[in-house]
Order: structure tokens, then sequence, then C-alpha cells
């Protein structure tokens, strides 16, 4: 299924390309970006295929006139013009997710295309008039399409399309989804470009972060691949690293093996590399991808033998329950319930008795935002999911998370109805931006 003219990929590819861009902010996450193009592309695998009719000599462009037809001569009902490509650009701003069906088809016919028409399509997106917002949105999806095909060759292209800057924000999501194909394809060749790259001077820190946030692209992909295989070398490796970049490596580390031997190697590895401050939240983490991954079960069985105590216990019982309703709300598209919330907030009592209210206002508060999960609709549902006894430190740990995502009023009020005289004045002080004053505390009668 190969197309007459590859302006249809990039027109197509702008559509959708620009919705999962403009999508990376907030809490949807570069790793759920780069799994959605990557399920839609094997999607387009399994579609049918005919044999390819792209006349000889038909050059890649990104250009063309307003009211050209974009058509596949094997699929009539795949057309696009780029003032449609104009009116679903529109919609991806406004947030409005293309339709499926057709994603497919495009990415499919991308399929077809060889490595070098890839390779030229890109070339043509960086040097073409396309805003640098569509410039990424079409970049994206060209080199996660290239890393279905050639994972080497997606690096090397991403790569290339790093900022000056070094810290590569626009790219840097796609990059580490395709290296982190091309280590499981080929770990040593993919170690050994990397390790070469970085002598030379490539990924070097030029941000002023703490964190060289492209470096730890590329090593989380190849700690994952070593954990098991050779636990040593991904020690020395994480070792080579600031602390700060440990800690990163590690909690961004999405394809680490969540097994039972997968999980002794990951806490051992955590506890003899990373600072003893920074070891709970490390573990904690990765505990949410197992039960992110698996069920909550799994995190208990987790936590008996990981022999995490104290704050550290904590910790993993709290991001295990919020990575419960950023789960809830990714696969339902629906905003919890008392009903739904159910079974996460019993583990959550069974696990952390005197602890529990706390770790659920918390979790609320740390979902805020995700598929419009609003602020009035946590505060509304918080009451009823602790004992009444509680409500005040389920309050407080809500707004502790919720203050910087909340509106001021709603906040302020809820801030209010706290009974206990000491955490009402601690919500209220935590919610008063810098240099401005609240009203006075005044404690709300509740049922």
């Amino acid at each position: 299924m190969r197309l007459v003219h590859t302006v249809l990929p990039v027109a197509a590819l702008l559509a959708s390309g620009f919705f999962l861009y403009s999508q990376n902010s907030g809490l949807r996450s570069a790793r759920t970006e780069a799994d959605y193009l990557r399920k839609t592309f094997g999607l387009a695998k399994a579609l049918p295929r005919k044999p390819s009719s792209l006349p000889g000599g038909t050059k890649p462009s990104v250009n063309g006139s307003p009211d050209s037809a974009l058509e596949d001569p094997n699929a009539s009902d795949v057309k696009f013009t780029l003032k449609d490509l104009a009116a679903a650009t529109r919609q991806q701003r406004g947030g409005v997710m293309p339709d499926l069906k057709t994603l497919v088809k495009v990415q499919s016919s991308i399929l077809e295309m060889s490595t070098e028409e890839i390779s030229t399509l890109l070339e043509e997106t960086a040097a073409s008039e396309l805003s640098e917002e569509e410039k990424a949105a079409v970049e994206s999806m060209l080199v996660q399409s290239l890393a279905q095909k050639d994972p080497k060759a997606a690096v090397m292209a991403g790569a290339d399309l790093l900022d000056d800057s070094g810290s590569g924000d626009r790219n840097r999501w796609m990059l580490n989804s395709a290296f982190n194909q091309w280590v499981v394809r080929n770990p040593q060749e993919a170690a050994a470009w990397y390790d070469e790259q970085l002598a030379a001077g490539k990924f070097e820190n030029k941000a002023l972060s703490e964190v060289n946030e492209v470096r730890v692209s590329f090593e989380s992909g190849l700690i994952s691949s070593l954990l098991l295989k050779d636990p040593a070398a991904a020690e020395a490796r994480l070792a080579a690293l600031t602390p700060e970049e440990r800690v990163a490596t590690l909690s961004r580390g999405w394809d680490i093996p969540v097994t039972p031997e997968g999980q002794d190697a990951f806490v051992r590895t955590a506890r003899n590399v990373v600072e003893e401050r920074d070891q709970a939240g490390v573990i904690a983490n990765y505990a949410r991808m197992i039960g992110d991954r698996g069920k909550l079960e799994d995190v208990s069985a987790f936590l008996a033998k990981s022999g995490s105590a104290g704050e550290e216990r904590q910790q993993i019982i709290q991001q295990a329950a919020s990575g419960q309703i950023v789960k809830e709300l990714r696969e339902s598209g629906t905003s919890p319930t008392l009903e739904s919330t159910a079974a996460w907030r019993t583990w959550v009592q069974e696990n952390s008795p005197e602890g529990a209210s706390g770790i659920i206002g918390q979790s609320m508060g740390e979902a805020l935002n995700y598929n419009e999960f609003s602020f009035d609709k946590a505060a509304s549902l918080l009451p009823e999911m602790v004992p009444a006894a509680d409500r005040d430190v389920a309050v407080v740990a809500f707004l502790d998370k919720a203050r910087w995502r909340a509106k001021g009023d709603a906040a302020v009020s809820l801030a209010q109805s706290i009974q206990d005289e000491a955490l009402r004045t601690k919500a209220m002080e935590n919610l008063k931006p810098q240099g401005t004053s609240l009203p006075t505390p005044v404690p709300v009668k509740t049922k």
C-alpha cells in the first residue's frame, strides 16, 4: 500500500502527530505517547497489503497545492487535502483525537516506505516552513515509524534532531523509544554506538540542570536491558552518573522487567548505587510500575519480599494507590467513583491502617487534571472515601498535592472546612501565594 504522493503521510502525520505532541504537557507521559504510536503501528502492520504502485521518480515533499487531492490508488477511501489537514490541525489544538481508522491506514502506507524515503521526509520537514510545533509533530511520527523498520536509523535521525541546548525536549521521548527498540534487537551494537557518541562529547549537558536529560534517556534503555543479563555492568553504568541522574535513570526505566527476578535485581541495584535518602522514592516508583502492569496483589508480594519498612513502605503504598487512579482514568476515560475506587482503597487500608486516609488524599491530589479529572470532582468525592474522623487528614494531604493545580477559591473553601485548627492553619498557609494574604481561617461545620 504505497502512496502516489508522499505528502499524504506527512499530512496525516501532522494531523495525528500534532495531537500526540500537543498532549505532552500535563500528566500525559512520553511513555504513553510512544506506546500509543507503537500500538497503532502494530494495527497497521496487521492490515493486508497490496503491491506498491508508487511511480518511479516521485519525490517526497511536504509542500503542494492547497487544493491538491492526496490519494492512495489502492485505498480510495483514504483522501486528504491540505485544507483538510489545516482543519484537522485546528481540531488537535482543541484536543480532538484524529480518526483511528484513518490513522492506521496512513501508518500502513508509511510502513511501505523505505528507510531512505522516510529519511528524506525528515530532511524536508526540517527545512519546511511548518511551525515548530508542526515540525515536532511530523518528526515525532516519522522517527517512530522509522523505528519500526530500522531502530538504528531512527536513533541516528532522532539524535540529529536534538536541539542545540543539549536538552532535546522536543524529540527526546521518541528518541528514547527508538533506542530502546534498538537495544532489544542488538544491545551490544546500541551500547557501543552510544558510548562512542558519549566519549566524543555528543551528549554533553549544556543545560543548567544537574540532570543530563538526553543521557538519562539513553542510559535508561541500557540499564533496563542489563539488569538481569549483567547486573554488575548495570551498576557500573549507574555509578558513572551523578546521584541525581541515577535517580532519574532508574525512575524512567519504563522497560525495566517487573518479573520476580527483575524485582530482586532492581531493589539490589537501587540499594547499591542510589543514595540512601533517595532509595525510598526510586523503589516506590518501581512498585507503581508493578501495579500498573499487573495488579495490586503483585505490589503486596513485592512489599513482602523487598524488606521495605517505615517511610519506604508508606511511599510504596502511596505510589501504588496513585498509579491505580491514573490507570483507571487512562483505561476507562471516566472520573473515579466511590465504587470504582473501593478495591484499591481497601488495599491501602489493609496495608497501612494508620496512614490510609492521608495516602488516599495524597493519591487523589496527584491524579488531578489527568483526563479532565477536576479539582471539584476530586474534592466532592474525597470526604466519602475516608472515615469521618480522618477527613481532616485526607483533605490536608489532598491539598498538599493539589494546591498547584487547584482553583484558588475552591481550594480555600475546602481548606476552611477543616475542623482541626492546627491542620486548618497549616493548609491555609500552604495555599497562600507568596506576598499575599488569605482570609482568616474560619472552620466550616460539616455533617
